[in-house]
C-alpha cells in the first residue's frame, strides 16, 4: 500500500483514537461464548425473515476485509447458498447508534440511488437482544473494499478519475439533503435530526442548531473528560488544571458562538467517508458501508472525518474540480480562521487526553491502520519516542492557538 497524504489532526480525526479505546472495552467484555449464542438463536432469527429463503447454515466471523475494529460482524450463511451480514454493535453505545444507522441505510435504500446494505432485520433493544448486544442482519454486497484496491486503482489514471467521479456523483446526491441544525437521525417515520451520538459517556438528546452549540458539545465532553482523568490520577493532570478554567470560561460566556457564519448549511454526511467503507469492482462503487456516524453536519465536514482515496493534493484539486461540475462548488473551501484554530485546540486537547494509551501500545493492535490513518505514527516506535519533548510541544501549540482564539472579536 502506497502511503497516503499527511494531514493535520483535527476535531474529528480523533475520533478514530476514541473509538478504538471504547472497541478494546467492548472486546474485553464480550462474552467468549457469543459464536455458541449466535448458533444457538440465529436459526430462529433467520425464519423470522420473509425474504431469506433458505434456513440458518452456519455463522463465522467475517474476514477482516475492511478494517472494521468497532463493532463484531459475522458472515451468516443459510442452507439456500445465501450470505448475510450479521453486524453485532459495540454495547457502549446503548440504542442510539444501531438506530441511527438503520434509519439512515433504510431512508437512502429507499429515496435516493447510493448504493448501501439492504437491512432485512434488527434489533436495538438489549433487553430484547439474545446476544445481550444490539445487532443488524444484512444482505451480502459482493464487492472488494477500496483500501485493498486502491493501489492496483491507482496506477491506472483513467480507472483512477472513473472511480473519483463515481464518488463525486455519491457525495453530491447526498448533499442536496439539507437540515436546519446538526444531529444524526432517530426516527422511523422521517428523515428528520435527533439528538447527537458521539461518545457513550456525554451524549445530547436534541439537535444543535448552529456550528457553535455543536462545538459545545465536544468541548463540554473534553472537560468532562479531564475532570474524570484528573480524578483518577492521570499523569496530565497537572496540565488539565491549567485548560479546565479556559474552557469553562468560553462555556460561560458563550465564546463559540463566534465560529458561526450567516452562510453556514447543514447537509446529510457519512461522517466516515473513507476507503474501507467504500466497496468496490473496478471503478463501480458496489456500497457505501458502515452510516453508524452519518447525519447532519457542515459539508466541511466530510473532507475532515474522510476521503483517504485522496493521496496528493494534485488528486484532491481533481475531485474538486468533478465536485464542482456537480454543484458543489465549495466543498474544499477552508473554514474561516477561527473554526481553524478551534479544530486544532480540539485536536491538541484530545492529544493530551490520550497520548499515553496510544503511545503505550494499548492500541497496537490497530497500529497499521492508525498508520494509515494519522500523522502520529510514534505507535511503532514507542519506546524511541520522548513523550516529555510531546508533551512540550503540544502544551506550547494549544497555548498559541488559544490565545490567538482568545484575540479573536477584541
Amino acid at each position: 500500500m502506497m502511503a497516503l497524504s499527511g494531514r493535520q489532526i483535527n476535531l474529528y480525526r480523533p475520533k478514530i483514537m476514541i473509538r478504538c479505546i471504547f472497541f478494546l472495552l467492548f472486546l474485553s467484555g464480550l462474552c467468549a461464548d457469543i459464536l455458541d449464542d449466535l448458533h444457538e438463536h440465529l436459526p430462529e432469527i433467520i425464519k423470522r425473515v420473509d425474504e431469506v429463503q433458505g434456513d440458518f447454515l452456519k455463522v463465522e466471523p467475517l474476514p477482516d476485509t475492511g478494517g472494521s475494529f468497532i463493532n463484531s460482524v459475522f458472515l451468516v450463511s443459510t442452507t439456500a447458498q445465501e450470505e448475510l451480514v450479521l453486524k453485532v454493535e459495540n454495547p457502549n453505545w446503548k440504542n442510539k447508534k444501531t438506530l441511527n444507522e438503520v434509519v439512515s441505510i433504510r431512508f437512502l435504500d429507499q429515496h435516493t440511488s447510493i448504493p448501501v446494505p439492504h437491512i432485512l432485520l434488527f434489533e436495538d433493544n438489549l433487553e430484547r437482544s439474545p446476544f445481550s448486544a444490539e445487532y443488524i442482519l444484512m444482505n451480502r454486497i459482493d464487492g472488494i473494499p477500496l483500501n485493498h484496491e486502491i493501489e492496483k486503482i491507482y496506477k491506472d489514471r483513467p480507472l483512477y478519475t472513473e472511480l473519483l467521479s463515481n464518488l463525486a456523483d455519491i457525495l453530491a446526491e447526498l448533499k442536496e439533503i439539507r437540515f436546519d441544525s446538526v444531529g444524526n437521525f432517530t426516527n422511523f417515520e422521517k428523515l428528520e435530526v435527533g439528538g447527537i451520538v458521539d461518545f457513550p459517556t456525554y451524549t445530547v438528546e436534541k439537535p444543535c442548531a448552529s456550528f457553535s452549540k455543536y462545538a459545545s458539545h465536544w468541548l463540554r465532553y473534553y472537560q468532562s473528560e479531564m475532570e474524570r482523568l484528573s480524578q483518577c490520577g492521570h499523569r496530565n493532570s497537572f496540565i488539565f488544571q491549567k485548560y479546565l478554567p479556559i474552557m469553562e470560561k468560553w462555556l460561560a460566556e458563550d465564546k463559540l458562538a463566534l465560529l458561526d457564519t450567516p452562510a453556514d448549511i447543514f447537509v446529510y454526511s457519512h461522517l466516515d467517508f473513507v476507503m474501507k467503507n467504500i466497496l468496490v469492482d473496478g471503478a463501480k462503487i458496489k456500497a457505501i458501508l458502515d452510516w453508524e456516524w452519518s447525519g447532519s453536519a457542515l459539508p466541511e465536514f466530510e473532507g475532515k472525518t474522510g476521503l483517504d482515496f485522496l493521496l496528493t493534493e494534485e488528486d484532491q484539486h481533481l475531485f474538486g474540480t468533478l465536485l464542482k461540475e456537480r454543484g458543489m462548488e465549495s466543498f474544499f473551501d477552508a473554514p474561516p480562521a477561527n473554526r481553524q484554530l478551534f479544530y486544532k485546540i480540539i485536536g491538541d486537547m484530545y492529544a493530551l487526553i490520550s497520548c499515553y494509551e496510544w503511545i503505550e501500545g494499548k492500541l497496537e493492535h490497530t497500529a497499521k491502520f492508525l498508520d494509515q490513518k494519522l500523522e502520529q505514527r510514534m505507535v511503532k516506535a514507542a519506546a524511541q519516542f520522548d513523550m516529555e519533548q510531546y508533551l512540550e510541544a503540544k502544551v506550547s501549540n494549544l497555548d498559541e492557538c488559544i490565545r490567538q482564539f482568545e484575540a479573536i472579536g477584541e
